[in-house]
């Protein structure tokens, strides 16, 4: 049977080598396209652009919601064996990936100025092979991130499907497995396809998803089986609604851009 630990391996190692690539061309090419100094829009369109890099911010820490079926397998309420490694690889894992992003993030901003390309890997022309090495890694991360992402999703829509009495004979079982996850795969590469404006799309997925699997729900399962004071429910209360604040100003922020761009929307784009 297929491991979605293996998939989360292979999704590691592969975003990790894309980006230490990124990071090395981005380093090796230093500021070679003018001012980093910020683009000169109007205020209320810069205002706009931080609120949507605040959401392609939030999307870097969605793996919590996978973090949650994880949790779901674990044995016990103790805090011991699986439990805490758990938590200390979290603790690591959230650490050492802010800083290495940030790192990107801070070497492709120098490298291309006002101009950097929301993937960062278009903006290079050489060398050839090493961007290319880069994009075929970016594929090999995408497949088992589809895997482990889709996943909770496909078993919900096929666990209610099995228990639907009307259902035709022909389309129970592993037939209904074979059509159903071919045209979910058909339908997102397409619609993924059709949508040009990348960093928009990324800043309003990861605004929409942040609060309610990233702080919402965590902090009231901690709450209701803790119990914690009331002094400390207190400020969980002021965090879980400074979050929600981020999320609804990251959601505007992704929708204005995304209007602004559709103007210019052309299918199939890759700008």
């Amino acid at each position: 049977q297929f491991s979605t630990g293996w998939a989360s391996l292979v999704g590691a190692a592969m975003s990790f080598c894309y980006s230490t690539i990124a990071l090395g061309l981005s380093i090796a090419q230093g500021n070679a396209y003018g001012t980093v100094a910020g683009q000169p829009l109007e205020p209320a369109a810069k205002a706009f652009g931080v609120l949507n890099a605040l959401g392609s911010i939030v999307f870097a820490y969605s793996f919590s919601m996978i973090l949650i079926e994880i949790q779901d397998t674990i044995q016990g309420t103790q805090k011991a064996g699986p439990i805490q490694s758990m938590q200390i690889a979290v603790k690591i894992s959230v650490a050492s990936m802010t800083f290495f992003y940030l790192a990107v993030a801070t070497a492709g901003y120098l490298a291309f100025g006002n101009d950097v390309p929301a993937y960062l890997l278009t903006g290079f022309e050489h060398p050839r092979w090493l961007i290319l090495t880069a994009d075929i890694m970016v594929v090999v991360h995408m497949l088992p991130a589809y895997q482990v992402y889709a996943q909770p999703f496909v078993v919900f829509v096929e666990f209610h499907y099995a228990l639907w009495a009307r259902a035709p004979r022909m389309l129970r079982g592993v037939t209904f497995r074979i059509l159903f996850r071919s045209a979910f795969v058909v339908l997102l590469g397409v619609l993924g396809m059709c949508l040009p404006f990348f960093g928009d799309i990324v800043g309003l997925v990861g605004a929409i998803g942040f609060w309610p699997a990233t702080v919402y729900y965590p902090i009231e399962c901690w709450i209701r089986v803790y119990k914690p004071s009331e002094r400390r429910k207190f400020w969980l209360r002021v965090l879980n609604i400074a979050c929600f604040v981020v999320t609804l100003a990251a959601t505007v922020g992704s929708v204005q851009l995304i209007i602004v761009d559709s103007n210019s929307y052309t299918v199939f784009s890759n700008q």
